[in-house]
């Protein structure tokens, strides 16, 4: 026994440290949304205000935790260093190969390295890249797991404070603490349990009624109304089989609402295990199942990190059920109709997983590799390095201009000063230019261009974009004359490395324009 927990100790041990050689090479590549929680955190550190433009009242954040921590970090260090968050990252994805190690071993009879194996694979395969490329995600689903964990163990109280800190995290937790209430047995149970959740969940409604006089983030109406998405487009947008992310995205769905309907069968039956922890892999089966329907119904457009919130989840309760499986082999439970059923919904899991996890076993040996030509991922990241020197060669000629684009991230990281977001994100007066038709104004639904109207009304100092975003305005410049003013200042490569520039999404140039009265910029590159 003593030798099993050490070996156990081990793969935690050796799994943590591949993680956070992984979480430390994908950092250098982040997704640009990183940088808006970045930026808001580090007015909140030093300004006192959390919004992305200190004067501006906006919610331009959907995670109130994420901010109160990385804010706190920065305090704390004396100056906003991503550095910061990336240690937080690191520490967040040894508490997940912990807690999904943890939540296995109590919903199961027998304990074996291959529980702690699977465990780092699923962080590995499906989380690890909402983590190293410095989101908030895998919070949610270390907090929200957390939570299923201390409900298996008949703590409620602590299960629904857990899952209180998850919905401060990300708002899709809310439908994971209305299954944990559903399921929760006893009358008691669900009062205790909301003993520990409703004070959390008030106290987030009162900061973010208090800061931003709402409750619904800027962010989720900006999207809502700037990609205005069909079914299928949304289908597009999960990450999948090549050319099947529909059939990918329903073999999810079943095969997790098949796993937690697997919970109520015979297989459970004849198991030691507490009722709690049986109905544990039934939240967990439930809510990925139920938060895809949402994002169905929603039509939300997938970006990459939104997609740990079903996948991690989905593959707790396929591995549970698998394991399971395995268990009650000898023990006279296996009719055949359970065994096809619940091999049927393990394996569908596992074939809806491969994309995903090989997508992301590819993106870490690229990045460790330090070639990201090889993924698709890091290559659409290398567009950060470029903001980077915009923003800081606009700010440094004009430190009280306003800037106008579209993707704020990067670029606001390093322009601290007046940025408007073409797209609306945190400037809601934009939105009532949306949604830009297409084809006459933008490429696509799910291309979050800018709006020439926006620019003629708001008139800002300079406009900024990848060609692919400016074409609306690129258009109505030499026709509008609100626009006329506006000229070339600044022509760089989107991607520019070992010496060769590349094209991103048909995309060649990021082009910054000034308007003629603007700061007198100089007209050189």
């Amino acid at each position: 026994m003593k030798t099993a927990k050490l070996y156990r100790v081990g793969l935690l041990a050796i799994g943590s440290v591949c993680l956070w050689i992984a979480v430390i090479a994908l950092s250098r590549f982040p997704f640009d949304d990183s940088y808006i929680h970045m930026r808001i955190a580090r007015n909140l550190a030093f300004q006192g205000v959390p919004f992305f433009n200190p004067a501006e009242r906006v919610m331009g954040g959907s995670s109130p935790l994420w901010l109160l921590i990385v804010a706190g970090l920065f305090r704390v260090i004396g100056h906003p260093a991503p550095a910061a968050v990336i240690a937080l990252e690191c520490g967040i994805a040894t508490a997940l190969i912990i807690t999904f190690d943890a939540w296995l071993r109590d919903v199961l009879e027998r304990a074996s390295a291959w529980i702690t194996l699977v465990a780092i694979g699923i962080v590995a395969g499906l989380v690890l890249p909402a983590i190293g490329f410095l989101m908030e995600t895998g919070l949610a689903v270390l907090l929200g797991v957390s939570g299923a964990l201390a409900l298996a163990k008949n703590r409620p109280v602590v299960a629904g404070l857990l899952l209180g800190l998850a919905l401060m995290t990300r708002y899709e937790m809310a439908i994971f603490a209305g299954i944990v209430f559903l399921l929760t047995p006893t009358f008691r149970a669900k009062q205790r349990f909301l003993f520990g959740f409703l004070p959390l969940a008030l106290a987030e409604v009162l900061l973010l009624w208090l800061w931003y006089g709402t409750i619904v983030p800027n962010t989720v109406r900006a999207k809502s109304i700037a990609y205005p998405i069909s079914f299928r487009q949304f289908l597009d947008t999960v990450p999948g089989w090549p050319s099947a992310h529909g059939v990918t995205a329903f073999i999810w769905i079943v095969g997790s609402l098949v796993c937690a309907a697997l919970v109520w069968s015979k297989l459970w039956e004849a198991s030691n295990k507490s009722l709690a922890a049986k109905r544990s892999v039934a939240m967990l089966g439930a809510f990925a199942g139920a938060l895809f329907v949402a994002y169905a119904v929603r039509r939300t457009s997938m970006f990459q990190w939104y997609w740990a919130n079903i996948a991690a989840p989905a593959a707790l309760a396929a591995a549970a059920t698998a394991f399971r499986l395995w268990e009650a082999r000898g023990a006279g439970l296996l009719t055949p109709k359970l065994i096809a059923t619940g091999s049927s919904a393990v394996a569908v899991i596992g074939l809806a997983s491969f994309p995903t996890a090989a997508r992301s076993g590819n993106t870490v040996l690229s990045a460790c590799r330090d070639r990201p030509a090889s993924s698709a991922t890091l290559e659409a990241s290398l567009r950060i390095q470029t903001y980077f020197a915009v923003g800081q060669s606009l700010y440094a000629r004009c430190p009280r201009g306003t800037l106008l684009t579209s993707e704020i991230g990067a670029v606001g990281w390093s322009f601290p000063g007046r940025l408007v977001d073409g797209l609306g994100l945190v400037s809601p007066e934009v939105l009532k230019h949306h949604p830009m038709k297409v084809p006459e104004q933008r490429a696509s639904e799910t291309v979050g261009a800018i709006p020439a109207e926006a620019v003629a009304e708001l008139q800002p100092d300079f406009v900024m974009g990848m060609d692919l975003f400016l074409e609306d305005f690129v258009k109505q410049r030499l026709k509008n004359p609100r626009l006329a003013g506006y000229e070339v200042v600044d022509d760089r490569p989107v991607i520019f490395e070992g010496g060769t520039a590349r094209t991103l999404w048909n995309s060649k140039s990021v082009l910054t324009f000034a308007r003629a009265d603007s700061c007198k910029p100089s007209a050189a590159r």
